[in-house]
């Protein structure tokens, strides 16, 4: 019989449309201060061994973007893959032009719980081009080398940090709870705080501004904001 821990439900496209075009807007942010510098900074070229490592880090078994290419098939051929590709991303890094397909998403609704007539009970999972997402890591490589040697990142941001798991913040915690809510010693005060879509409703211009007057090499924060540039959601 058909599976019920996630209910049927008609909920039309208008509410649909209406609802996601709330869910991703943007609160106007001020015109931007950054614009690309001239000349740019000159980048060498792409090493397909830095691509295969990148193909390897994707995730399989997942459903493909809008270019219908399966991780399984980038990961078959990885070698041919890292060659074409390295090409590619040299001919973008110098262009600043970027595949319309990577920047579109396609939005999956997956129920989670309520009434399953409310857009809002449903987790939006964005499908994304698969070679897509090898070069927004690829450029990731680069923003997060960046911020470690300017050394902009706290100690305490486990957040989004290699070899920073939530295992081991909850045995900090407990260690703190342990010391300073013990008698006599007074006591620890924690904050959880949830906000709600925050990577959708942040102004993208305002962190292109922040990333530049931290010093980031401006053919990155070029590149950045090109991807990010005129991406739609289906």
């Amino acid at each position: 019989g058909r599976n019920t821990k996630y209910p049927l439900t008609v909920i039309p496209a208008p509410t649909w449309e209406q609802f996601l075009r709330k869910y991703f807007s943007v609160a106007e942010a001020p015109a931007t201060r950054w614009r690309p510098s001239n000349p740019l900074p000159v980048w060498h070229n792409t090493d397909p061994a830095e691509i295969l490592e990148l193909i390897a880090e994707l995730k399989t078994g997942k459903a493909p973007g809008p270019d219908l290419v399966p991780v399984e098939a980038i990961k078959l051929h990885s070698a041919w893959w890292a060659g074409i590709l390295a090409k590619t991303f040299d001919a973008i890094n110098a262009t600043g032009l970027i595949p319309g397909t990577w920047k579109e998403a396609i939005i999956i609704p997956i129920y989670k719980k309520g009434s399953p007539g409310d857009p809002g009970n449903y987790r939006n999972i964005s499908l994304l081009s698969s070679i897509g997402k090898i070069y927004a890591r690829f450029l990731l490589a680069r923003l997060m080398k960046w911020s470690a040697e300017a050394d902009l990142i706290g100690h305490e941001q486990a957040g989004f940090r290699l070899n920073r798991s939530t295992t081991d913040q909850a045995i900090i915690l407990y260690h703190l709870a342990r010391k300073y809510s013990t008698p006599r010693r007074g006591q620890l005060c924690a904050a959880f705080i949830d906000l709600k879509a925050a990577f959708d409703s942040i102004p993208r211009q305002l962190l292109w501004d922040k990333l530049a007057c931290w010093g980031i090499d401006r053919r990155l924060l070029w590149l950045i904001s090109q991807l990010h540039a005129g991406s739609v959601a289906r």
